[in-house]
């Protein structure tokens, strides 16, 4: 492992901060809520140069993710960082992960088949076998994952990905006996920066404007939203954020309360609310369950992880539309 990265937490090297830290000093700018697109502009430049240096981001990408499942994967691992019994459980799991799904937006387009290749090479330079592998549309991953949760078998779900730097929606239809159908809705940048704390209040404020235009773009498409599927960069207890960290540590309440009411305002009708921390949504989403020996990891604003839930109903496929 190379001695600049070893003894270095996994946010500070794989967090959407240090991807555009890396990319600066390969000379490419990017905004920290678009990463992966400029960096897959800058693959198809027509400079030469351009496209150099966005390889070697990506490059060294994969290497700072193979270093981290090298570490996962190492079983002293859990003894060394285990600093409770629920810690070095959770480690111990994951030295048997011989599987892990990989999404998140900083993985979008052509940047995340091209990390996955790098972190496979650099997992076999390091002698690890632990198998990578990118998820269909990972950047939609969560939203996915999060309306398959519901196990809807007809009808038409908003999904809501609450993410560090975007929020993104999508409507879902799921045909009875035909394939998904995913429509992208709106991108809508988090006004926040990763540091910073913003009041439940101005949440409420935030989350409102980011349905009332997923409300206007459903009534576009003539859709009928009975349910939605929200997942949250938080963690969760019981459906509410638990730790008082992060952009969302003052989520207000979106099961009970004044939430399902403006819900059925935008809406015009009742909406069953449903929320999931963004790893364990995007875990959902693999197609085939991965067990006891499957992982996801989510690279987005920050890392998320969550491990594939056995006995989930899958559809019979998935089209994105738009």
């Amino acid at each position: 492992m190379p001695r600049r990265l070893a003894g270095q937490q996994a946010h500070a090297i794989l967090s959407a901060e240090a991807a555009a830290a890396v990319a600066a000093n390969h000379g490419i700018a990017v905004d920290r809520d678009a990463i992966a697109d400029h960096l897959d502009a800058a693959l198809r430049a027509a400079d030469p140069r351009e496209r150099r240096a966005a390889l070697a981001v990506v490059v060294e990408m994969g290497l700072r993710l193979a270093c981290l499942l090298s570490t996962l994967r190492d079983p002293e691992t859990a003894t060394a960082q285990g600093w409770s019994a629920w810690r070095r459980s959770y480690l111990r799991h994951w030295a048997t992960v011989d599987e892990v799904h990989l999404a998140g937006g900083l993985l979008a387009g052509q940047v995340g088949p091209l990390v996955v290749a790098e972190t496979r090479a650099a997992l076999v330079r390091l002698g690890v076998p632990t198998r990578s592998a990118l998820l269909p549309w990972p950047a939609w991953a969560a939203l996915i994952g999060a309306v398959r949760r519901l196990g809807v078998t007809a009808g038409e779900v908003l999904a809501v990905d609450l993410g560090g730097s975007r929020a993104k929606t999508a409507l879902m239809r799921v045909p009875a006996g035909r394939a998904l159908e995913l429509t992208p809705l709106s991108v809508t940048r988090v006004p926040y920066q990763p540091r910073d704390r913003p009041s439940s209040e101005a949440l409420e404020d935030f989350l409102d404007a980011v349905l009332v235009a997923a409300a206007r773009d459903v009534r576009g498409l003539g859709a009928s939203v009975r349910a939605m599927a929200i997942s949250v960069a938080c963690y969760l207890d019981r459906n509410r954020r638990c730790p008082d960290r992060g952009v969302y540590a003052n989520l207000p309440d979106l099961v009970d309360g004044a939430f399902p009411r403006r819900q059925a305002e935008l809406f015009g009708q009742t909406v069953d609310v449903s929320i999931v921390h963004d790893g364990t949504a995007a875990a959902a989403s693999v197609p085939a369950a991965g067990g006891a020996a499957g992982a996801v990891l989510v690279l987005g604003s920050a890392i998320g992880v969550g491990f594939p839930p056995p006995g989930l109903p899958w559809w019979q496929g998935l089209t994105v539309r738009g």
